[in-house]
């Protein structure tokens, strides 16, 4: 899983999921749902059910839970919740194909982290619309998009993206998109 969180909770999901199978995270949320002992637990462990879901390729369910713990974020202005939430809805509706879902939360994602000068999560927000815009050959707007989350990271006074996001990522992610639109208008046409 790759989402990140600071709570209890968070620290005994951790120890105890770390590297091990999506069906063994699912379990370990159901356990931490039933032990909740406030709002952002709860939301916490929907957060991570919902991951786990998707995993497992879950992805109506995976939405279901995002969506109530969202619904316990917003109420309860668990900002960095709200942005990993944002961020996992916008993958999973990447996954599925619906462009216009994805987007919709990529935005708010990254509305709230503007708002909340979060520098690493936006540009995160910012390369996932990227891969979205290449997943549906819009290759100048994934290039345009790349370039934009590449100089907001490179703003963040946050050190862990900017060496998740070096050089060598955002060339060799540019590197991809530029194929991609080359073999797309150089691929010789289907013959009837």
């Amino acid at each position: 899983s790759t989402l990140l969180a600071s709570s209890a909770a968070s620290d005994v999901y951790k120890r105890q999921v770390r590297h091990e199978s999506p069906e063994q995270e699912r379990e370990l949320c159901f356990t931490l749902l039933s032990q909740c002992e406030d709002r952002y637990e709860e939301a916490f462990a929907r957060t991570y059910l919902a991951d786990a879901l998707s995993s497992m390729g879950l992805l109506d369910s995976a939405i279901q839970e995002c969506k109530k713990a969202l619904d316990i974020t917003l109420r309860n202005n668990y900002e960095e919740l709200s942005l990993t939430l944002y961020n996992l809805i916008g993958i999973i509706y990447t996954y599925t194909d619906d462009e216009q879902g994805a987007l919709d939360y990529y935005f708010k994602g990254i509305k709230l982290a503007t708002r909340m000068n979060d520098n690493m999560m936006c540009g995160a927000l910012f390369a996932n619309i990227a891969f979205l815009y290449r997943k549906f050959q819009a290759y100048d707007k994934a290039i345009e998009t790349l370039r934009m989350a590449y100089d907001i990271v490179q703003k963040a006074s946050e050190n862990k993206m900017r060496v998740a996001f070096n050089d060598y990522v955002y060339s060799r992610e540019l590197a991809g998109i530029e194929l991609q639109r080359c073999l797309l208008y150089t691929s010789p046409s289907p013959r009837d």
